[in-house]
């Protein structure tokens, strides 16, 4: 993962307090990012990473990935991840940092790209090596 969590879900579910705590840990990360850790929410956040990262087992979580592309005649350029100067602001990237987004299954990328009725192309990617193979469909 490159140095990078991504929280896909945390174990508590009150959303206005967990937009707000959030709002509030984005002022003292701005203010007096050394105090930090000193919220409670930051250490509540802290220790669920801590536990999660403690789980992790060092075998590969699948042995294919799949990006999806709608465009007529795609070539194998254009299912790697955009150029810095396109990215925006996205879900888990931000601005001129460029992620490569893959999905565990097919159905995945067509659901991702709006299910769209032609022009969709899938790109499977291989990571039993460790290193993706870019294998064409």
């Amino acid at each position: 993962m490159g140095g990078n969590i991504f929280p896909f879900e945390f174990p508590f579910s009150d959303a206005r307090y967990f937009e707000r705590a959030f709002r509030e840990l984005g002022e003292v990360a701005r203010e007096t990012p050394f105090l930090l850790l000193n919220s409670g929410v930051a250490r509540e956040i802290f220790e669920e990473i801590k536990k999660t990262c403690s789980e992790i087992s060092l075998s590969l979580p699948y042995e294919r990935l799949y990006r999806g592309r709608c465009k007529e005649k795609p070539t194998v350029d254009d299912f790697d991840a955009p150029p810095a100067s396109k990215v925006q602001e996205g879900r888990y990237n931000h601005a001129g940092r460029p992620v490569l987004y893959l999905a565990s299954d097919r159905r995945t990328c067509w659901e991702e790209c709006r299910r769209p009725t032609d022009n969709f192309y899938t790109l499977e990617f291989s990571v039993d090596s460790g290193l993706p193979d870019v294998l064409y469909q």
